[in-house]
Parts: structure tokens; sequence; C-alpha cells
């Protein structure tokens, strides 16, 4: 639930013509019903650590019923985009990925995130051309890298 968070919030710039589709989740934190049909998340950008694993990008997820599907970005040089489905009704954690078993579900959930993609104007990843992988990144100030020790 906590991916689907987002799309709970008033952001309060509503009145700046800013496009918001969301509803209160709050009913949902006391365990009642969402009066809701489907639940977006749309998160375009690369998330570098996720519960202490790397994670694995810029993903949409949609939740309709029992049926959970996320399409993860990748460029066609990466072998394209990827989905993985989940039917929460019987597997809550996420540990059965059937989208191999289940391609008509993942092409209807799949069709559903690109409507709301639409509908949202929601945008996509894209590469950055400048990036060049043989360029370390710096360490942000303050952060402590593996083997030396923070300056006291």
């Amino acid at each position: 639930m906590a991916g689907d968070y987002g799309h709970g919030c008033r952001t309060g710039r509503e009145d700046k013509g800013l496009r918001f589709d969301g509803i209160s989740i709050a009913p949902a934190l006391d365990g009642q019903p969402l009066n809701r049909e489907m639940l977006f998340c749309h998160f375009p950008h690369n998330q570098w650590i996720q519960n202490g694993e790397e994670a694995k990008g810029p993903a949409t997820r949609v939740r309709r019923g029992d049926w959970k599907t996320i399409r993860f970005y990748r460029d066609a040089d990466e072998g394209g985009n990827y989905h993985e489905l989940y039917n929460l009704g019987d597997d809550i954690g996420e540990t059965r990925n059937l989208a191999g078993e289940n391609s008509e579900m993942v092409r209807e959930l799949d069709a559903l995130i690109d409507g709301h993609l639409k509908n949202t104007g929601g945008l996509l990843p894209r590469r950055n051309p400048a990036y060049d992988p043989n360029v370390k990144a710096p360490t942000p100030a303050g952060r402590k890298t593996k083997g030396t020790k923070a300056k006291s």
C-alpha cells in the first residue's frame, strides 16, 4: 500500500491547474474499503535502493481487484519494458510472478496503464543523452562511502 500512498495525498496545488487523479486512502489505512476500482502508481524515476536491495528502476503499477501488474521501463537495447503480475488474493507478499503464465491479464492491465498515462499526461522515462557510464558519480556531502570513515 505504501507504493500507492502518493495517490491519496492532496498537494495543495490543485488550484494551480495541476491534474489530481487520486482519492484519500485514509479509510484503507483504517481497514475500510476504498471506493475505487483501480489504483495506479506512476514513478518514472530510478530508485537505487529499496528495502536494502537494488531496486528495479522506473515503473508504473496498477491494481484492479486482486490483480496487480508492474510495468518496468527499459530501453530497447536492454530488452524493452518488462512486466510482473501478481494475484494479491493468493500472494499478498508478491513472491510468485505470474506474468509468464497469464499474458492475457498482463495485456489487459497494461492497457489500463496506457489509458491512465494518457489521461493524466504521465511522463515516461527517457535516456539521458549526456550519460557516460565511465564517469564516477560524486558522493553527496556528508555521506560515507564503503571503506571510509566520516570526518568528525
